[in-house]
């Protein structure tokens, strides 16, 4: 399928201009460059893989910067850094780690809100499911409930975008039998190029809703 790009708007609304100053030679030679010479997923790859997150006051969000200014200097323009606004907080994601030890062990994914404090360490409690009112016997401990785009959700949407092309899912956890075979098995280091010519992107992250709009994949 023809991939949707949503920065197809800004470059039809530029093309008035582009035709009243280049030559259809030079329109020619930049269309080729776009779509021989891109370097949309290596530069995604970059700040993802490489810097990884960017938030707002974090060191990787200066990184960023001084990367960009770099890479636009490569090209030959002239580039430099200029303060827009003032921030009050300097906050760097440090390392997350659950573990559920009893009675089965279990890995969990955890994080905490941007610009929030941690726990300061380890810290130890029992793990009990979402009740249905909150109390003060909840101190202490872990609250655990469902989330997330459910199997039959899943199922239900997987077969109906089946019917316009090919649907694959990333699942970092084990999918039920019949959906196993969708299951995208490239290296996950590859998962930005499929992202890049795929058509739409459906799914929970916010962080993979991001990168596709930066690619111009609508998500």
């Amino acid at each position: 399928m023809t991939p949707t790009r949503f920065l197809l708007p800004a470059v039809l609304l530029a093309a008035p201009f582009l035709n009243a100053q280049v030559s259809q030679e030079m329109a020619a030679r930049i269309v080729t460059e776009g779509k021989q010479n891109s370097q949309v997923s290596e530069h995604l790859d970059y700040l993802t893989n490489v810097i990884g997150h960017r938030l707002t006051g974090s060191d990787n969000f200066t990184a960023a910067t001084q990367w960009a200014v770099q890479e636009f200097q490569k090209m030959g323009l002239t580039a430099h850094l200029e303060e827009w606004d003032e921030w009050d907080y300097v906050w760097n994601r440090g390392q997350w780690q659950g573990r559920v030890t009893a009675p089965v062990a279990m890995e969990l994914h955890v994080a905490t809100p941007a610009w929030t404090g941690g726990t300061r360490g380890i810290v130890r409690g029992e793990v009990v499911p979402l009740p249905d009112t909150i109390d003060a016997s909840l101190a202490g401990k872990w609250i655990i409930g469902e989330s997330g785009l459910g199997d039959e959700f899943i199922r239900k949407l997987a077969a109906r975008l089946q019917r316009e092309g090919q649907v694959l899912i990333s699942s970092e956890t084990a999918l039920p039998a019949d959906l196993e075979p969708l299951r995208f098995s490239s290296p996950p280091e590859q998962l930005h190029h499929f992202i890049a010519f795929a058509s739409m992107l459906v799914g929970e992250s916010a962080t993979m809703a991001s990168e596709a709009a930066v690619l111009g994949v609508p998500a």
